[in-house]
């Protein structure tokens, strides 16, 4: 699969973030079916509830742990991984959960597939699938030089 459909599917309004994001990632290092892909993933995006966490963290996660898991990591040094993504979106970003980042009150509805949110979450995706391809490449292949290990800034 080309792992930028997934982003533009987004775009168009045809997968929710989390479903993008991790068929992105799994597209790039996986052999995993996308339909299965993005059948599992259809009720953990749009803010998970609206005002859950991130769909692109989720997704984000998610895919790491599939790839990190195929590659033998240890649960410990998952965890490891899991909670250095979590804090460098938190500092990135401002929070976790959609309606912090999207600066929206929690008693408002936010309409996931509108062009404004859109635009506002496709570069912050494209940014943590950058920045996550990093870390599976840092964490998979010994070659790569531990300078180049990952950050969200």
């Amino acid at each position: 699969m080309n792992t930028l459909e997934p982003i533009e599917r987004y775009r168009r309004g045809e997968l929710n973030c989390a479903q993008a994001t991790v068929a992105s990632i799994l597209g790039k290092y996986s052999d995993v079916d996308s339909d299965t892909v993005t059948h599992t993933f259809t009720l953990l995006g749009n803010g998970v509830t609206k005002t859950g966490t991130c769909g692109i963290l989720l997704g984000s996660l998610a895919a790491l742990g599939k790839i990190l898991t195929d590659q033998g990591l240890e649960e410990e040094e998952l965890e490891q991984v899991y909670s250095e993504v979590t804090e460098e979106f938190l500092e990135k970003f401002n929070a976790h959960e959609c309606n912090k980042i999207l600066k929206v009150p929690e008693d408002e509805t936010i309409d996931f597939r509108s062009e404004e949110i859109i635009q506002q979450c496709s570069p912050r995706m494209e940014r943590i699938i950058e920045e996550v391809e990093k870390i599976i490449d840092f964490k998979t292949n010994p070659a790569i030089p531990i300078m180049r290990r990952f950050s969200l800034h």
